[in-house]
Formats: C-alpha cells, sequence, structure tokens
C-alpha cells in the first residue's frame, strides 16, 4: 500500500470566504478536535478559569463604581449594585434601597429637575431586581416597592410626549398627562411591558411580556396584552397560563 504524503494545510492567497472565521482559528479548532482527551481538559480548565476572572473583575468594577456614584444619590442603600454601562439624570432626587439590583444599560432619570418639588421623586425599594435595559423616566412620581422584579426591556414613566401642535416636532413640545407611577411590593412586571403614566399595580401582581399597561392592576392579578386587561383574579384557578 502506498502511502500518500501528509498534506500540510497552507493559507489560502485569496481573502477568507465571508461566512468562515479567519484561518488561524480554523487551524486552531482543528488542532483542538485532534486533541487529546487530557489536553481538551486542560484547555476547558483554563477556559474556565479565564470565564470566572472576567465575571470577577465585572462585579469588581461595578460595586466600585456603585459605591463612587452613591453619594450623588439621595438615597443608595447598603449592598445595592448599578451594572456599567447605565444612564442617570437628577441622580439627587434618586431613592435606591438595600440590596437592589440595576443590571446593565438601564437609563434612570428625573426630567425637568424642580429644586422645589419634594425629594425623592423615583424611588426604588428594597430586594428589587431590574434584569437589565430598563428605562424609569419621572416629572412628578415613580414609586417601586420592594422585592419587584422587572425583567428587561421594561419601560415605566409618569408623564408622556405632547403632540397638540402640527408645526412643532414632538420632542420640542414637552411632556404631558403628567400622573404618579406606583409598582407595590412583590410584583413582577414582564419582558418589554409598558406602564403608562397614573397606573397603580398591585401587590405580587404579575403584567405580561410586551404588555402596555394603561389601567390598574389589583393585588395578585395578572394582566397581559395590549392594552393589558386583568386575565387572572386571586380566586380564580392559580394554574391558569398568560397564553390563556
Amino acid at each position: 500500500m502506498i502511502r500518500k504524503p501528509c498534506q500540510i494545510a497552507r493559507r489560502p492567497s485569496g481573502p477568507t470566504p465571508r461566512g468562515f472565521a479567519s484561518f488561524g482559528i480554523v487551524c486552531r479548532l482543528n488542532h483542538l478536535a485532534r486533541s487529546t482527551g487530557r489536553e481538551f481538559q486542560a484547555c476547558a480548565i483554563a477556559m474556565s478559569i479565564f470565564l470566572n476572572l472576567y465575571r470577577d473583575s465585572k462585579r469588581v468594577r461595578d460595586k466600585a463604581c456603585s459605591l463612587l456614584f452613591s453619594r450623588g444619590f439621595y438615597r443608595f442603600g447598603s449592598g445595592s449594585v448599578i451594572c456599567l454601562p447605565f444612564r442617570l439624570g437628577g441622580e439627587s432626587a434618586v431613592e435606591i434601597g438595600s440590596r437592589v439590583y440595576l443590571g446593565s444599560n438601564c437609563w434612570i432619570e428625573v426630567m425637568d429637575l424642580d429644586p422645589e418639588t419634594p425629594r425623592p421623586i423615583i424611588s426604588i425599594g428594597d430586594h428589587s431586581s431590574f434584569s437589565g435595559f430598563c428605562t424609569i423616566t419621572a416629572v412628578s412620581r415613580v414609586t417601586i416597592g420592594s422585592g419587584v422584579l422587572i425583567a428587561r426591556f421594561v419601560h415605566i414613566s409618569d408623564h408622556s410626549h405632547s403632540h397638540a401642535s402640527a408645526e412643532l416636532p414632538i420632542k420640542d413640545q414637552g411632556v404631558t398627562k403628567i400622573a404618579p407611577v406606583t409598582i407595590g411590593d412583590g410584583a413582577w412586571i414582564g419582558h418589554g411591558a409598558v406602564i403608562c403614566p397614573g397606573v397603580t399595580i398591585g401587590k405580587n401582581a404579575v403584567v405580561g411580556a410586551n404588555s402596555v399597561v394603561r389601567d390598574d392592576v389589583p393585588d395578585h392579578c395578572v394582566a397581559a396584552g395590549v392594552p393589558a386587561k386583568i386575565i387572572r383574579r386571586p380566586e380564580t384557578d392559580s394554574n391558569t397560563s398568560l397564553s390563556r
């Protein structure tokens, strides 16, 4: 039997085809695929160590920045963490309780802060958690209770943009429909929900994903839809799902 000579992979002379990784990465992956079990295990351990170091470095960075920023707030409770990046405005009128988690890319802002307006204007209770990419803006008052769970991309505001003029751009017409928003203790606001001005969400209430809440949600009730409607009350079967 005649053995064919080993073919050594060479870097292609032309550009790398679209949709493929670079030639060096492909070679590395081929090498890993041919590695012995011991080599692969060592590589997996090294990667695990690297990922743990990366996570720890982010935690240290976020805690250090939270401690640095805390003096600018109306109140900033112990053990609370703001994950970077983060957008803030009017933080001197923002109260954050203890052990609150604010995920990355959140935006919290008090609009057109009036020195005579009673503080705080935005208040977040103890042990509440925001997954990230959440927006809370206020002119009058937004109150979020303790132990509230808020999923990603939730929008909470106590005002709306005015659009009375047909000539001016909407962004230059100021705000209207200003009314306080309250979210009770232990509530859960699903992914992408919008909480409109003047709404009160009760204790341990649930708002389904992508809902637009324009009316109050009583304690222990489940609301979903556009606009959101009550789909379950405490006295109904507890096994009723949000999809019904």
